[in-house]
């Protein structure tokens, strides 16, 4: 046997090149590939290509090629495939695991080889493959020995719990790998959606305590929220009615009157929650103090949020340009506190510790 010389080969995978060397046996040439190298490209197809081929008067052909599929010798390796859920599994707070069910492998290897089975995830957009749990042939067996009659074919269940190993929220891609002498095999892929964490009031974009008309309200939240579930049950906006005593919140002096839901809209986009007031809302309860309660905000996935939002403000029917005697803050709560240096520092509106864009003190 004598190595090939004159044409060039190449051997490739899509971009990546095989090491190899030939033999020739009088008109036929042997090509001896580095098995790990085949090996990485299970079930892949590969090209060896023929250049600068001449005939005897020295003129080049065409270029040759040979596509072949990367296999292993003898035994197949088994398919995996995962039977549930089919697609869009979804893991919350609520339903902190995920059940896979693995099947169409080969335990008893007739047909095709099996050392063991993966089951791997990984997060979107290029997170690295992870595997949950490796299985090996004999506890396949054992399983499906015990769940005969209740399959009638080999499959094993896999929980995934994220929440224990602290996974970020997420979409993620699971998969099965088959082994059999080195060699894999994959299954097909199942995408879904990781969300363990509350949503959170990150911003608001109207902190003063006075709230002038065709003004909007904008809460922005960590994540996009369920405007449906927050309208039927979550969202109240009160007319706060003082008796005399001090209007803060939960006192006996102070009751919460309903206002008609007409008088506003609610608007989700991505993860704004936009208050939309009519001009009637602003014309009814000039100079009246309002509170606007959130006690059943939840994110898509139905995840709750820990805390309810309460907050307070003082209808003008105006804008903050407009000239004209001052308005009371009625029930607003007012306090003071002496400070160093001849200084009163005062507070009022106990849900709100913004501080107000415009307003006067008086003394009597």
């Amino acid at each position: 046997m004598t190595p090939c010389t004159g044409p060039t080969w190449r051997a490739q995978r899509r971009d990546s090149a095989f090491s190899f060397s030939t033999v020739c046996l009088g008109s036929q040439i042997d090509f001896e590939f580095n098995e790990a190298d085949l090996r990485d490209f299970y079930m892949e197809t590969m090209r060896l290509t023929l250049y600068q081929v001449k005939d005897r008067q020295g003129n080049v052909l065409d270029s040759v090629y040979f596509d072949m599929a990367i296999d292993n010798l003898g035994t197949a390796t088994s398919p995996v495939a995962i039977e549930r859920p089919v697609e869009n599994f979804v893991i919350t707070q609520s339903r902190s695991s995920a059940e896979f069910l693995l099947s169409d492998y080969e335990i008893d290897q007739f047909r095709a080889g099996l050392d063991s089975l993966v089951l791997q995830y990984h997060r979107k957009p290029s997170g690295p493959w992870t595997t949950i749990r490796s299985l090996g042939v004999a506890e396949l067996k054992a399983y499906f020995q015990q769940t005969r009659s209740l399959y009638g074919q080999p499959k094993f269940p896999v929980l995934w719990n994220p929440a224990q190993t602290g996974l970020p929220d997420g979409t993620y891609q699971m998969r099965a790998v088959a082994f059999s002498r080195g060699f894999e095999r994959y299954s097909n892929v199942v995408e879904g959606v990781v969300d363990l964490t509350s949503p959170l009031l990150r911003d608001l974009t109207w902190k003063d305590s006075l709230l002038y008309v065709d003004s909007q309200l904008e809460l922005n939240f960590s994540e996009e929220i369920d405007l449906y579930e927050l309208t039927q049950q979550g969202f109240t906006i009160n007319q706060v009615v003082s008796f005399g005593g001090p209007a803060a919140r939960g006192s006996a002096a102070v009751a919460l009157s309903p206002i008609d839901p007409s008088y506003y809209q609610l608007h989700v986009f991505e993860t704004n929650l936009v208050i939309d007031f009519t001009d009637y809302f602003f014309a009814s309860y000039n100079g009246e103090l309002i509170e606007i309660d959130i006690d059943h905000l939840q994110d898509l996935y139905g995840n709750a949020m820990s805390d309810d939002i309460h907050l307070g403000y003082t209808i003008v029917n105006g804008t903050t340009q407009d000239q004209g005697s001052p308005l009371p803050l009625r029930g607003a709560n007012l306090r003071g506190r002496y400070a160093a240096g001849g200084v009163v520092e005062l507070t009022w509106n106990g849900e709100q510790d913004h501080p107000m864009s415009h307003y006067e003190v008086e003394r009597s």
